[in-house]
């Protein structure tokens, strides 16, 4: 088919060096800073963007204790991110707009961006916050210059760059708490020349699982363990002539567990009409507790999303009155999951997803030099994914085995996707200054999308029951 802190940290340690030049100009006493922002794909003072927006900068960010993606949303007004599978596929509202889905093949209408890229696959969103200069929240429609999957509004998260006139530069951030929470967080950046420099960053966020499991047939003790590990590694040149390269490369892996759910029940004694946790049972006759730090279930549940990807931007300016930016950037995920869907001790519900994503962005843009009073943008962006995964849901006796004896074999309903989409995009915005306090602003973008989806679904009897992960030739 087609259409066109999860628990407060008890240490905590933080190590800062810089030689051979200044990071940042400290403002005067009693002065506020200036923040700059690139919201409108260009670098502009915050007071002059006629939009709303929330900026959380590297000391911020420090301050609050901030250490995943999601945590930005605990300190942003009119934004919510939640997720029921692990740190991946979030449902994320700004402003209430937002989506509840968490299939990998769904966007979000709140776009995710790092370094400007847009970010085509949900399972990517859940990520440490890995030597970042600043997070900017820009909510309300940003569609003309950020394009696809931003009516709610755009989040970009923008990592440090290497820096030649900072010299030798880096910080080390160790934090230890409770249930063994372990986490490192490091930088160090240096200076090639006077025109290079290199910028690495590593981090590891670490935590035994806090719920207990109270299941002796499970084999499992803990559950809720959470363990993150991300680097990027940056090269930069400012050639003479006015050309600024970046170049990345960067990877990670979120192998955490899927925090295990509470069954509320569906059997109820008389005089009970809704369903009520510890007060109703399963069909099994599982009656849950009110402890939300103890868990029954039978089998592990876990969300391993394994991710990488290069990329680079080539700016150049100072010539014609105009800045040129070209960025073409790769990314790609690997996802298993497992999950204990019916949240009890009985082998009745299950769901496995294996998949595999990859994404390729070429954008170039024009844009006039600041300081004039007519501000324009123009550029072109060209955009493809392609999304290969199988799912199944085992449900035990419901399947070809279902008048067999009690759930001989895993059974139930599975499917295949192979889903690709490829858009093409050119885009414009002109601001003009009138008088000192008002701008007009016109701007248009063309889209052209293509979505192409194979898919089947069908039922089967798997080899036996198993805790192992269920693959299409079982």
């Amino acid at each position: 088919m087609q259409n066109k802190n999860v628990f407060a940290a008890v240490a905590l340690i933080m190590i800062e060096m810089y030689a051979g030049g200044a990071l940042a100009q400290k403002g005067t006493a009693g002065a506020i800073d200036e923040i700059i922002v690139t919201a409108r794909k260009r670098a502009e003072s915050l007071q002059t963007v006629p939009q709303a927006i929330t900026v959380l900068n590297a000391a911020d960010l420090r301050a609050l204790g901030a250490t995943l993606s999601s945590d930005v949303a605990l300190h942003t007004p009119n934004l919510m991110w939640h997720s029921i599978l692990g740190f991946s596929t979030p449902n994320i509202f700004l402003r209430g707009i937002g989506s509840t889905t968490f299939n990998a093949n769904q966007a979000n209408p709140v776009g995710l961006h790092v370094d400007d890229v847009y970010q085509g696959s949900t399972l990517s969103y859940g990520f440490g916050l890995l030597d970042l200069e600043r997070v900017e929240i820009i909510k309300g429609p940003q569609g003309t210059l950020f394009g696809r999957n931003t009516t709610g509004g755009v989040i970009n998260f923008i990592s440090r760059k290497p820096d030649p006139a900072a010299g030798l530069n880096g910080s080390t951030t160790l934090t230890y708490g409770r249930f063994n929470q372990a986490d490192v967080n490091g930088a160090l950046g240096f200076a090639l020349s006077d025109r290079a420099a290199v910028r690495v960053a590593a981090q590891t966020l670490n935590r035994d699982g806090y719920v207990a499991n109270r299941n002796p047939a499970s084999g499992i003790t803990r559950q809720g363990k959470a363990e993150i590990w991300s680097g990027r590694a940056q090269g930069r040149l400012i050639d003479a002539s006015d050309f600024d390269i970046l170049l990345n490369v960067h990877g990670g892996k979120n192998h955490s567990d899927i925090i295990p759910g509470k069954q509320v029940g569906i059997l109820c004694p008389p005089g009970i009409s809704t369903p009520t946790l510890a007060r109703c049972s399963d069909f099994f006759g599982f009656r849950d507790t009110t402890n939300f730090r103890e868990s029954f279930t039978n089998i592990p549940s876990f969300d391993n999303v394994d991710t990488w990807g290069a990329g680079g931007t080539i700016t150049g300016g100072g010539w014609a009155g105009m800045t040129a930016v070209s960025q073409p950037p790769y990314e790609s995920n690997h996802r298993r999951l497992t999950n204990d869907s019916d949240a009890g001790p009985a082998a009745a519900i299950k769901t496995n997803v294996l998949s595999h994503f990859h994404q390729f962005n070429q954008e170039f843009r024009v844009s006039s030099n600041p300081g004039e009073s007519l501000a324009w943008i123009v550029g072109g962006n060209y955009y493809s994914d392609m999304l290969n995964a199988f799912q199944n849901f085992a449900l035990n006796a419901f399947g070809p085995g279902a008048l067999s004896r009690f759930f001989p074999v895993e059974e139930g309903i599975a499917s295949r996707l192979l889903q690709r989409t490829k858009s093409t995009a050119a885009f414009g915005e002109a601001n003009y200054k009138l008088n000192p306090r008002l701008t007009a602003t016109l701007g248009l973008r063309w889209t052209q999308d293509r979505r192409t989806a194979e898919t089947n679904s069908f039922i089967f009897d798997a080899r036996g029951l198993s805790r192992s992960f269920i693959t299409e030739q079982d």
